[in-house]
């Protein structure tokens, strides 16, 4: 591995046209003294370039390589791309300790994996480390195509740790590099992620503004890639077109039972599907975990603190000492944005103004996880925007606003309007202000913070609507509300 033409050949592996050497690897290699090599490179191509990690590891069975460094590499590579981020660090580690020449390609590889494998094993602080060495000889190198793979993980890493300065750089970087790749990089893995986390931190600014005038619901596109159908669904939501990404969610699932999904868009899907049961009133049961799966990874993590909000949107009692410790957790592995989601679900159960708005200024603070809490979010919102606590912070006041205005959807501002007209069937006027607060979707906390009640006494209203009118659950009730009032204007 070490001769000139070795490493001209692994550099050609990360380099832009490497097109040449993926046709010179589809034969066999010209003698034995370079067929190892020639075999480790047809590996590494089908890993990196073919991204078919099954194929690769079924043929390193039967032939193991004569480099141990290289083979703990490339299994690093596996198990990261089979969601195994403790095994993907482990090996990684390995492979280090015998890819120790600075100048070799595989060294700036294996810096890349093991960054990677730190960041999915939830230590994103100690991925920055290996990321920059990788990139910087990448950078020295001319291996552009590394470059793009570590800035792609050095913008989930600066995302992951709520710095929406370097995190806006990185994504900046990978998009001059994608550029410069050319027609082949437009639709590769990490140029789609990067694309993905753009949109992600696109909605998050948009949610500081007040939201446009609501737009007709247009027809999701199902035949979507599953990461793509999913980020499409999750814009609907916030949109408030809950109905297109019901609709989602549904091809999601069935797609979840057949094909493999990785942790990542497994943790989105549930987030969203929380969301949409939450909107609802429909208790949310998360899928049961892989098997042997570790919950200390980042995506266990993340999983970990949608289940406490679940919990908590259910009115089940959260141990406060549990919250604590996980809190701790995540603050010293730098994790901010998952530390600031737990920090929003600890300000709202019970209502905590202060709390509130120390979350509007914190690192990592995100629009998207207050308007997944939504039915837990509107009463203390509300309050919050009246109190002495946000008064003393003038600077956090517009996007308070701006977010109570999303939290019932765009075009449905706290203040959705209540038709005066004369109660419909039997019901009584108070019943009807509910029944139709129920049509402009809101929850049973947002029609308690809009009239000035208890979430008990709205619910017992429902119950006596539902009586009254022969309902069996709230997407009637929607349904009735919608019409009578159509018929009231």
């Amino acid at each position: 591995m070490g001769s000139a033409n070795s490493v001209a050949r692994w550099a050609a592996l990360f380099c832009a046209g490497r097109e040449t050497l993926g046709n010179a690897l589809t034969t066999p290699a010209a003698d034995a003294t370079q067929s190892d090599d020639h075999y480790a490179l047809q590996l590494a191509w089908t890993v990196e370039v073919d991204r078919l990690p099954h194929e690769a590891e079924r043929a390193l069975r039967q032939r193991p390589l004569a480099w141990p460094a290289l083979q703990s590499l490339l299994q690093s590579r596996f198990a990261q791309m089979y969601d195994d981020a403790a095994a993907a660090r482990r090996e990684a580690e390995q492979a280090l300790l015998g890819l120790a020449d600075p100048l070799h390609p595989t060294h700036q590889w294996a810096q890349f994996a093991l960054g990677l494998a730190l960041l999915e094993d939830g230590w994103p602080a100690l991925a920055l480390h290996p990321l920059r060495v990788a990139l910087r000889g990448a950078n020295r190198d001319g291996l552009a195509w590394l470059a793009l793979d570590v800035v792609r993980a050095m913008a989930r890493v600066h995302d992951e740790m709520g710095d929406d300065a370097a995190t806006e750089a990185a994504i900046a970087h990978g998009q001059t590099l994608v550029a410069d790749l050319g027609a082949a990089a437009q639709h590769c893995a990490a140029a789609d992620s990067l694309a993905r986390l753009r949109e992600q931190r696109a909605w998050r600014q948009r949610l500081t503004q007040p939201p446009p005038p609501t737009s007709t619901p247009t027809r999701l596109d199902i035949q979507l890639p599953t990461p793509h159908l999913i980020q499409a669904a999750t814009s609907a939501f916030a949109q408030g077109h809950w109905a297109l990404a019901q609709q989602a969610v549904a091809v999601l699932r069935q797609r979840r039972a057949h094909q493999y999904c990785p942790h990542k868009w497994l943790n989105e899907l549930a987030w969203l599907d929380s969301a949409l049961a939450a909107r609802d009133g429909t208790p949310w049961r998360p899928a049961p975990p892989d098997q042997g799966a570790s919950t200390d990874t980042l995506y266990g993590l993340q999983a970990k603190v949608l289940e406490v909000g679940s919990a908590a949107m259910q009115g089940q009692v959260i141990d406060e000492a549990a919250l604590q410790t996980l809190a701790d957790g995540l603050s010293a592995r730098g994790l901010r944005r998952l530390e600031a989601q737990l920090a929003l679900l600890r300000a709202l159960v019970p209502p905590n103004p202060a709390a509130l708005v120390r979350w509007l200024g914190q690192a990592g603070a995100d629009g998207m996880d207050l308007l997944r809490l939504a039915p837990l979010a509107a009463a203390p919102w509300a309050q919050l925007l009246v109190s002495p606590e946000l008064a003393a912070h003038t600077a956090l006041l517009p996007r308070a606003q701006a977010l109570a205005r999303w939290l019932n959807g765009p075009g449905k501002p706290m203040g959705a309007a209540i038709l005066r007209s004369a109660p419909p069937a039997d019901l009584t006027a108070r019943e009807w202000e509910v029944l139709q607060l129920i049509g402009h979707h809101l929850s049973n906390e947002q029609i308690a913070a809009r009239l000035f009640l208890s979430p008990a006494t709205v619910k017992t209203h429902i119950n006596r609507i539902y009586g009254k009118l022969g309902l069996h659950h709230r997407g009637q009730a929607i349904q009735r509300a919608q019409a009578w009032a159509a018929q009231a204007t």
